[in-house]
């Protein structure tokens, strides 16, 4: 039988939650402007100036150095795939969002990457079971995607935001 390291599953928990929220924190860095013309994200704290960008670039920051140190706790693997997530989305994903559809693409990326990161954590080793559970997710991405984009559609084309395979212009 196997038993649960709680040390392990805490650096798990928390290292990935500190990675998304730096990640997160990022993207409405980057993306305060394009925040402030849709009614989803208008009331955002940027947006509304409850918190500075200087302050909420720093804080974001901090964040992605702790989950990064917290996920190599466990593994090398985990620290470099959280990592390589968290720039894939702020670097990649987030500034495309307004210049092409395949944005979706490259999201798709770190949007599967959480169920990979926890294989890993368990079995320090990358094998079939690994491939898997991140197709699966990768896949389940574009519905997700396409879905909130025709829904908000409106909400997207004010800020310039294609998310759809066919685009808006």
């Amino acid at each position: 039988t196997h038993t649960i390291d709680v040390s392990i599953l805490l650096y798990l928990l928390l290292g990935g939650t500190a990675l998304v929220g730096a990640s997160n924190g990022l993207n409405q860095v980057y993306e305060v402007e394009t925040d402030s013309l849709m009614e989803r994200t208008k009331n955002r704290p940027l947006p509304t100036k409850r918190i500075t960008i200087t302050s909420a670039f720093t804080f974001s920051l901090v964040l992605a150095v702790l989950g990064v140190f917290l996920l190599a706790m466990i593994n090398f693997r985990c620290a470099f795939f959280g990592a390589l997530s968290a720039l894939i989305y702020v670097l990649g994903y987030t500034p495309m969002k307004t210049v092409t559809p395949l944005s979706g693409f490259i999201g798709a990326f770190p949007g599967a990457m959480p169920f990979m990161l926890g294989w890993v954590t368990v079995t320090n080793e990358f094998s079939l079971e690994t491939g898997i559970l991140f197709a699966i997710q990768f896949l389940w991405q574009f519905p997700h995607f396409w879905s909130i984009a025709w829904i908000r559609y409106k909400d997207y084309q004010k800020a310039n935001i294609q998310l759809l395979p066919s685009g808006y212009r």
